[in-house]
């Protein structure tokens, strides 16, 4: 069995569409109105039913079940086909409908009565219908009632119908006024809307509200805001714009929210209803530089007219048709002519006067820059009985209406001293470049000097420390020869002392040093520096003592190695010029803000005591009290001058009291930001040896450092393979797997660095392993050097264990638990978005987006054909971009792009399956978190 279907069905359906959802409200007056039929009708069976394109959809029903049935077969699919009711007192003796399923099946359909609802002439969208199982007859009189019904029916149909549509206007009305809204806040002027007759503002754009600040609506506070010398004008234009019910516009001064008046043009523009003026929509273009640029240029022009004639400048017009020069009385004295009334000439005698050659090219230039409509300057010479005068000549054309040249006017001015000057600025130049590359040469000889001697010194030093070091560690406490190593050990440490002043300062001085900005313990740092000293103080019977004063910070912001330089610089210098008594360190807090610590840290002793007279010269470099001190106690005569250095560095100052056999106290001041709660966590410590061994490579030339650090690194538990060159590394790199290579520099043949360049430009995974320098140059320009190369770090020689291991521990490869998310996920984008939707938002976001990135592209071994698949990836671009999935957007985009070209698909199509299943982990993952 077959339904019948309109001519118009299209029409139809469009009308059905446009009813929309007919829930809430409107499906309690349909249920209404279905009991009421079957109370009517005294029918068991009352039924609103919708009939869609293939099924018929009940919009209320009673005694009966509102699931939708098939349109085929049904009653109502043959009311709809006229606008009279349809009434079959009993189905059974129907031809057309015997044979029903609705008649045959297990409702039993006996009685059928409905009415068309009739939308619009012709358009039949449903029924209201009444059925009985069992036959009966069916009035005129009811047929009419139930006719009656069903307009009722319409009425709450049109009604709903009217809603929608409202809705829709409201919604494409208050788009507009967002849009409206959204370009008034784009705009550079300030643009308000007020009420005639209150004068209040009803609406304000960004801009408004930037240059106003915190401004109340009413229109006397904006007059307020107006410059008082302009009030009296733009409020006499306000009375006659009232008046008149006309727009206007005005200039006036406004004061912006930080009390600066700036130039606007107001613009106000009246907005009418029903004819009658009810408002006013006024905008300010800011053009205070266009005001300023005007009057500028008004005062320019005097000041040009007072500048050539205070300069003694002359003017000059040439007519280009008769090639005659008209001078000022200026421009002819400039020229050696005594002319009150001016003087004309030809350009042939003109040139005459001057350098031939200066003439030709002056005489060029003018006919280039008319050609092309711009000015020019040029400079030529003048033979006088006492030398040369240079003149500066200026000017542009003059046209008639066709553009063609017809004059050259200019400026004559006398630029004589003005080239004198620059001669001399010149040869001044030219010796001040040779000096400068003097100093360059000696800044490179004493750099080589510093280098060589860097790496001479430290290359056995890093011998001697070391294997001292192994000794000490190995003899007994107490025996000969463990005193012997100590002071071997304390010998080489002392050199190494000096080695590094003098590189410190080097640093120092190339303005190479950055200072770190953390938070540290104060107290830490101060009991460090002490223990460090401690033992030095207690091998000469000192007292060592630390003094606090109140209100001291815990902890604070700063560079806490170079802080503890300093104080081991003063309390080394304060230990070694004391015989006997006493060493204090005092720190003390200074007054000043709450959240930033002004601390004064001063080493106070009882030694030798410094002439007032050698106070200034202490913090020199290379400067001591005398020879004798120097071949007493020892030192470079550096440490003071770094200490004032890095004091300075960090903002602070440095001195010191003193009088001779009464001791010293060195003082220094520092600003410390308090560091603040989110910075007061403690790190964890670190242990003293490696978190766990490792596989390195040593790549070392030297015979007894090589064997020096293969014991201090195997001591530690590291397995370490050895080499002697580069060519050996390279080799080794590629054959083995480490996971950290330490890359001695100077070797013969290939060095150090040349050697990391070919262990990076490998294709080999081992090109990226970590390449640590370890050498005896640690310049500022040779650790750049190693950067440049493409090492990661550097430990200088000779090296402590503790340094080393540290050092290893940092860069070799770290046990860590894999990654909590897969890396499709451009995590800025996504933590903006969540900023503004909040939590909750952001995981329904992210459900819905799984969901249609499961639905969509199919199976890998059955994707739907390429227009499905254009049009599912052209879906996903948006939907995943916006949520930070960019990569997978990417790839949305690459597919489209292939389906629409007709290009192979295929191979974007196999990345975007596989990216979906890390997309969807991924989501799994930030959902749950």
């Amino acid at each position: 069995m077959t339904f019948p279907v309109a001519a118009d069905e299209a029409r139809r359906l469009a009308a059905l569409e446009a009813l929309g959802d007919l829930g809430g409200e409107a499906a309690a007056h349909l249920a209404a109105i279905a009991r009421t039929a079957a109370s009517l009708f005294d029918a068991p069976i009352a039924v609103v039913p919708l009939v869609e394109r293939t099924q018929l959809r009940p919009l209320a029903a009673c005694g009966a079940d509102a699931h939708p049935i098939p349109r085929e077969g049904a009653f109502c699919a043959h009311t709809i086909q006229s606008d009279n009711p349809l009434v079959i007192e009993d189905t059974l003796c129907d031809p057309d409908f015997a044979d029903s399923p609705l008649v045959t099946g297990p409702a039993g359909i006996r009685f059928y009565a409905g009415a068309p609802l009739i939308v619009a002439p012709g358009l039949r969208v449903g029924t209201l219908c009444v059925m009985d199982t069992r036959p009966r007859s069916f009035t005129p009189a009811q047929e009419n009632q139930l006719r009656d019904l069903a307009g009722i029916v319409v009425g709450q149909l049109r009604l709903q119908e009217a809603n929608i549509r409202q809705q829709q206007e409201i919604a494409a009305r208050e788009a507009s006024e967002a849009r409206y809204r959204a370009l008034a806040d784009a705009l550079p002027q300030l643009i308000w809307i007020f009420s005639i007759e209150t004068g209040e503002n009803a609406y304000v754009n960004q801009q408004f509200e930037r240059f106003y600040g915190s401004i109340g609506p009413s229109r006397a506070e904006r007059l307020a805001r107006n410059h008082p010398e302009d009030a009296e004008r733009m409020d006499r234009a306000w009375r006659t714009a009232i008046r008149t019910r006309s727009p206007y516009q005005i200039e006036g001064r406004l004061r912006r929210h930080d009390g600066a008046y700036r130039w606007h043009r107001l613009v106000m523009i009246p907005i009418r209803q029903r004819g009658e003026m009810v408002a006013m929509l006024g905008t300010a273009l800011d053009i205070d530089d266009i005001v300023t640029a005007r009057r500028k240029l008004a005062e320019t022009g005097k000041l040009l007219q007072l500048a050539q004639d205070s300069a003694g400048a002359g003017t000059w017009d040439l007519d280009l048709a008769s090639s005659r020069i008209t001078w000022s009385a200026e421009s002819a004295k400039l020229h050696g002519i005594d002319a009150p009334s001016g003087y004309v000439l030809g350009t042939e005698e003109w040139l005459a006067m001057i350098d031939r050659a200066d003439g030709a090219a002056a005489l060029a230039a003018a006919a280039a820059a008319a050609e092309q409509h711009t000015s020019f300057a040029v400079e030529f010479r003048i033979p006088t009985p006492d030398g040369v005068r240079w003149i500066l000549g200026t000017g542009r054309a003059l046209y008639d209406a066709d553009g063609t040249p017809q004059r050259v006017i200019g400026l004559n001015i006398d630029v004589t001293a003005r080239k004198a000057a620059e001669d001399a600025l010149l040869r001044a130049k030219a010796a001040a470049e040779a000096a400068q590359r003097d100093a360059e040469r000696a800044s490179a000889a004493k750099s080589d000097f510093l280098a060589t001697m860097s790496h001479e010194i430290r290359t056995p030093l890093n011998g001697v420390l070391g294997y001292a070091e192994l000794l000490v560690d190995e003899l007994e406490p107490g025996t000969v020869a463990r005193l012997h190593a100590e002071r071997i050990r304390g010998a080489g440490s002392s050199l190494l002392t000096v080695v590094n002043d003098v590189l410190d300062f080097s640093k120092i001085e190339a303005g190479q040093v950055e200072l770190a900005a953390e938070p540290f313990g104060l107290g830490a740092v101060t009991d460090e520096a002490v223990a460090i000293m401690r033992a030095a103080a207690e091998q000469k019977g000192l007292c060592l003592a630390v003094e606090t004063g109140p209100g001291l910070p815990e902890r604070v912001v700063g560079d806490p190695d170079r802080l503890r330089q300093v104080l081991l610089n003063l309390l080394n210098n304060a230990v070694k010029f004391t015989a006997s008594g006493s060493v204090t360190l005092s720190v003390a807090r200074l007054d000043g803000p709450a959240d930033a610590a002004h601390l004064r840290f001063a080493v106070r002793d009882t030694g030798i005591g410094i002439p007032a007279e050698k106070h200034a010269h202490l913090f020199r470099r290379f400067s001591q009290m005398d020879g004798t001190i120097q071949r007493e106690y020892g030192g470079t005569g550096l440490g003071l001058a770094i200490s004032k250095q890095l004091v300075e560095l960090m903002g602070g100052a440095i001195g010191l009291e003193s009088a001779v056999g009464e001791g010293s106290t060195f003082w220094f001041r520092l600003p410390l930001p308090v560091a603040g709660s989110a910075e007061t966590e403690e790190a964890p410590v670190q242990q003293a040896g490696p978190a766990r061994p490792r596989h390195l490579l040593l790549v070392e030339d030297v015979a007894l450092n090589r064997e020096l650090a293969l014991a201090v690194l195997r001591d530690a538990g590291h397995r370490v393979d050895a080499v002697e060159s580069g060519p050996e590394a390279i080799a080794a790199v590629q054959a083995g797997c480490y996971d950290l290579v330490l890359m001695d520099v100077q070797m013969p043949g290939m060095d150090g660095l040349a050697a990391t360049r070919a262990i990076r430009a490998l294709a080999h995974p081992s090109a990226r392993v970590p390449i640590v320098a370890m050498t005896a140059n640690v310049l500022p320009q040779q650790v750049a050097s190693f950067r440049e190369a493409g090492m990661d770090d550097h430990i200088g020689k000779p090296f402590k264990r503790a340094a080393l291991y540290a050092i290893i521990d940092r860069w070799a490869p770290q046990d860590l638990p894999p990654r909590a998310v897969t890396g499709t996920l451009d995590l800025n984008t996504y933590r903006e978005v969540a900023a503004v939707l909040g939590p909750e938002r952001m995981r329904q976001l992210l459900a819905t987006l799984a969901k249609e990135i499961t639905e969509r592209f199919g199976a890998e071994d059955a994707p739907p054909g390429p227009e499905q698949l254009a049009h599912d990836a052209h879906a996903m671009i948006s939907a995943s971009g916006v949520l930070g999935f960019t990569a997978f957007a990417r790839l949305c985009r690459e597919v489209e792009q292939a389906c629409e070209t007709r290009q192979g698909y295929a191979p974007a199509l196999a990345r975007l399956h596989a990216m979906r299943s890390a997309v969807l982990a991924e989501i799994a993952q930030l959902r749950a978190a």
